[in-house]
Protein backbone atom coordinates (compact mmCIF):
# COMPACT_ATOMS: atom_id res chain seq x y z
CA UNK A 1 0.00 0.00 0.00
CA UNK A 2 1.51 3.58 -1.21
CA UNK A 3 0.01 6.23 1.29
CA UNK A 4 -0.90 9.74 -0.72
CA UNK A 5 -2.39 11.97 2.04
CA UNK A 6 -3.30 12.01 5.94
CA UNK A 7 -5.64 13.89 7.68
CA UNK A 8 -6.64 13.75 11.33
CA UNK A 9 -7.11 10.01 12.19
CA UNK A 10 -7.61 9.01 8.42
CA UNK A 11 -4.94 8.26 5.22
CA UNK A 12 -5.63 7.88 1.76
CA UNK A 13 -3.74 5.54 -0.45
CA UNK A 14 -2.53 6.41 -3.90
CA UNK A 15 -6.03 4.91 -5.34
CA UNK A 16 -8.29 7.49 -2.83
CA UNK A 17 -9.31 4.21 -0.74
CA UNK A 18 -9.71 6.25 2.89
CA UNK A 19 -7.92 4.19 6.24
CA UNK A 20 -7.85 4.58 10.15
CA UNK A 21 -4.27 5.44 10.67
CA UNK A 22 -3.71 3.05 13.15
CA UNK A 23 -0.18 3.40 13.72
CA UNK A 24 -0.25 7.82 14.70
CA UNK A 25 0.49 6.95 17.87
CA UNK A 26 4.08 6.24 16.09
CA UNK A 27 4.01 8.72 13.15
CA UNK A 28 1.54 11.63 14.46
CA UNK A 29 1.43 10.76 17.38
CA UNK A 30 -2.06 12.47 19.07
CA UNK A 31 -2.84 15.28 17.54
CA UNK A 32 -3.11 13.38 13.80
CA UNK A 33 -2.40 14.07 10.70
CA UNK A 34 -1.93 17.93 9.28
CA UNK A 35 -3.53 19.00 12.66
CA UNK A 36 -4.27 22.95 11.77
CA UNK A 37 -2.46 24.51 14.62
CA UNK A 38 0.40 22.68 14.16
CA UNK A 39 -0.01 24.05 10.32
CA UNK A 40 -0.27 27.14 11.16
CA UNK A 41 2.37 27.48 13.82
CA UNK A 42 4.69 26.12 11.35
CA UNK A 43 3.79 28.51 8.36
CA UNK A 44 4.35 31.12 10.28
CA UNK A 45 7.37 30.68 11.80
CA UNK A 46 8.65 30.73 8.46
CA UNK A 47 7.84 34.23 8.29
CA UNK A 48 8.43 35.53 4.28
CA UNK A 49 10.42 32.53 3.49
CA UNK A 50 9.70 30.61 -0.05
CA UNK A 51 11.17 27.75 1.25
CA UNK A 52 10.19 25.24 3.93
CA UNK A 53 12.36 22.47 5.80
CA UNK A 54 10.73 19.50 6.75
CA UNK A 55 12.34 17.11 9.11
CA UNK A 56 11.53 14.03 6.55
CA UNK A 57 9.34 13.04 3.33
CA UNK A 58 5.99 13.38 4.42
CA UNK A 59 2.77 14.12 2.86
CA UNK A 60 2.27 17.97 2.65
CA UNK A 61 0.14 18.96 -0.36
CA UNK A 62 -3.26 18.66 1.84
CA UNK A 63 -1.82 20.57 4.72
CA UNK A 64 -0.63 23.75 1.81
CA UNK A 65 -4.08 23.38 0.40
CA UNK A 66 -5.86 24.64 3.64
CA UNK A 67 -2.86 26.54 4.93
CA UNK A 68 -2.67 29.62 2.75
CA UNK A 69 0.78 29.79 2.91
CA UNK A 70 1.19 30.46 -1.22
CA UNK A 71 4.31 32.47 -0.31
CA UNK A 72 6.17 28.91 0.14
CA UNK A 73 7.01 27.71 -3.54
CA UNK A 74 9.63 24.83 -2.70
CA UNK A 75 10.12 22.13 -0.07
CA UNK A 76 13.73 20.55 1.32
CA UNK A 77 13.83 17.11 3.51
CA UNK A 78 16.35 14.45 3.69
CA UNK A 79 16.26 11.46 2.08
CA UNK A 80 17.96 8.86 3.18
CA UNK A 81 21.92 9.94 2.57
CA UNK A 82 20.83 12.64 0.27
CA UNK A 83 18.33 15.73 0.67
CA UNK A 84 15.72 16.86 -2.12
CA UNK A 85 13.94 19.76 -3.09
CA UNK A 86 10.56 19.16 -4.13
CA UNK A 87 7.58 21.90 -5.98
CA UNK A 88 4.64 22.28 -4.86
CA UNK A 89 1.65 21.67 -7.11
CA UNK A 90 -1.57 23.71 -6.97
CA UNK A 91 -3.65 21.08 -5.90
CA UNK A 92 -3.99 17.64 -5.83
CA UNK A 93 -5.85 17.04 -8.55
CA UNK A 94 -2.85 19.10 -11.03
CA UNK A 95 0.42 18.51 -12.35
CA UNK A 96 0.96 22.44 -12.16
CA UNK A 97 3.38 23.93 -9.76
CA UNK A 98 3.49 27.23 -8.06
CA UNK A 99 7.09 27.27 -9.24
CA UNK A 100 9.25 24.77 -11.24
CA UNK A 101 12.84 24.55 -11.09
CA UNK A 102 15.04 26.61 -13.70
CA UNK A 103 14.45 24.93 -17.00
CA UNK A 104 18.77 24.98 -17.95
CA UNK A 105 18.15 21.83 -15.04
CA UNK A 106 15.75 19.92 -16.68
CA UNK A 107 17.34 16.57 -16.85
CA UNK A 108 20.84 16.77 -15.74
CA UNK A 109 22.37 15.09 -13.46
CA UNK A 110 25.77 14.87 -11.55
CA UNK A 111 28.74 17.10 -13.39
CA UNK A 112 26.29 18.71 -15.93
CA UNK A 113 24.22 19.93 -13.12
CA UNK A 114 27.00 21.24 -10.83
CA UNK A 115 28.13 23.13 -13.64
CA UNK A 116 24.25 24.50 -15.01
CA UNK A 117 23.24 25.56 -10.86
CA UNK A 118 26.78 26.56 -9.81
CA UNK A 119 26.38 24.13 -7.14
CA UNK A 120 29.01 21.50 -5.87
CA UNK A 121 26.96 18.15 -4.81
CA UNK A 122 23.82 18.51 -7.55
CA UNK A 123 22.88 15.25 -8.29
CA UNK A 124 19.78 14.87 -10.30
CA UNK A 125 16.89 17.29 -11.60
CA UNK A 126 13.83 15.47 -13.01
CA UNK A 127 13.52 16.31 -16.62
CA UNK A 128 9.85 18.15 -15.35
CA UNK A 129 11.45 20.20 -12.91
CA UNK A 130 9.58 19.23 -9.54
CA UNK A 131 11.88 17.21 -8.32
CA UNK A 132 15.88 17.70 -7.62
CA UNK A 133 18.46 15.82 -5.50
CA UNK A 134 21.35 17.09 -3.86
CA UNK A 135 24.34 15.39 -2.18
CA UNK A 136 24.34 18.07 1.29
CA UNK A 137 21.83 19.64 3.22
CA UNK A 138 23.90 23.03 2.16
CA UNK A 139 23.87 21.86 -1.24
CA UNK A 140 20.29 21.83 -1.45
CA UNK A 141 19.01 24.52 0.07
CA UNK A 142 21.89 26.59 -2.33
CA UNK A 143 19.88 25.41 -5.34
CA UNK A 144 16.23 26.00 -3.45
CA UNK A 145 17.48 29.39 -3.18
CA UNK A 146 18.68 29.50 -6.54
CA UNK A 147 15.35 28.08 -7.85
CA UNK A 148 13.61 31.20 -5.91
CA UNK A 149 15.70 33.85 -8.12
CA UNK A 150 15.26 32.19 -11.10
CA UNK A 151 11.37 32.25 -10.55
CA UNK A 152 11.20 35.54 -9.19
CA UNK A 153 13.11 36.95 -12.09
CA UNK A 154 11.05 35.48 -14.35
CA UNK A 155 7.58 36.73 -12.78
Amino acid sequence: MVLNKGEGVYVWDVEGKKYYDFLSAYSAVNQGHCHPKIIKALINSLGSSEILELPKAMPFQSAFERSNANHILFIVYPRGSEWTLNTIKLSENTFEQRASLPAPWAGLTNKDLETASGVIGAKFCHNARFIAIAETRDAILKMAEKAVKEFKRNI
